[in-house]
């Protein structure tokens, strides 16, 4: 069982358990060195040397809120959910995916754009995490609700709104452009060179180590090549990202 406190726990990161039904599995786990001119070294966890300030603070948070003030927690943000899910379905151009049993869940469209509004909600402040296409789901966008929620729905939903109206306008006046730039950038994503690299950065708008301001072509881009494809580019963005360069 893997968990992560910083979530529903409301701890600090770094504090996450992982627990193992039988102690022969958690021997894999250890790491122990003898072979060279040090001390003898064992780490029994996965971080290695792991900061006991998460875990303390872990410890805080759970006796502080305790068996009841975790029930209200969740009750509250179970309401918050209903109340979301029911606002962005009232939005004519957006779905809620399937109906959420518990404090997460995604939203989609058919009729705009779910990467440009994306950008656009970003724009506007309010920070949500894209899902690329899938087997089981079109591409969607998630969100997973916890007590900062709950005095921010009407706002955000408003906000959602006007986003949706802004990518709806805007939407046919960039199709023919953004096709043309998805195909030539999936004609270099599936043939990886260093070379393509390069091409494909400046295509996308990356350059000295800097980002673009808008992800939605790019997500496009991902949304349309193979995995192992997709995999491999952002091995390459991020390999490149962390690489020192002089003229950055």
């Amino acid at each position: 069982i893997s968990m992560d406190w910083h979530k529903y726990g409301y701890a600090a990161k770094g504090c996450s358990v992982l627990l193992h039904r039988y102690s022969v599995y958690r021997q894999h786990q250890f790491f122990v060195c003898t072979e060279w001119s040090g001390y003898t070294l064992v780490n029994p966890t996965i971080l290695s040397t792991k900061s006991g300030g998460p875990v303390a603070g872990c410890w805080a948070a759970m006796h502080y809120l305790g068996l009841e003030g975790y029930v209200a927690f969740s009750k509250t943000q179970l309401e918050t959910t209903r109340k979301l899910v029911n606002g962005i379905n009232e939005i004519e151009e957006l779905e809620v995916l399937g109906t959420p049993d518990a404090t997460i869940l995604s939203f989609t469209s058919d009729k705009i754009n779910i990467y440009d509004l994306y950008d656009v909600m970003n724009h506007k402040g309010w920070f949500l995490q894209f899902q690329m296409t899938s087997n089981y789901c079109p591409a969607n966008l998630n969100m997973n609700i916890t007590m900062a929620h709950g005095s921010k729905i009407d706002a955000f939903i408003e906000a959602l709104k006007e986003g949706v109206k802004e990518v709806a306008k805007k939407g046919a006046l960039k199709k023919l452009s953004t096709k043309a730039t998805v195909k030539a950038a999936v004609a270099l994503a599936s043939n990886l060179s260093p070379e393509n690299f390069k091409k494909l950065e400046k295509l996308l708008g990356f350059s000295n180590g800097k980002v673009p301001d808008n992800f939605a072509l790019i997500n496009q881009i991902m949304d349309k090549l193979p995995n192992e494809t997709v995999k491999s580019t952002l091995v390459a963005y991020f390999n490149d990202f962390y690489t020192y360069q002089e003229n950055r």
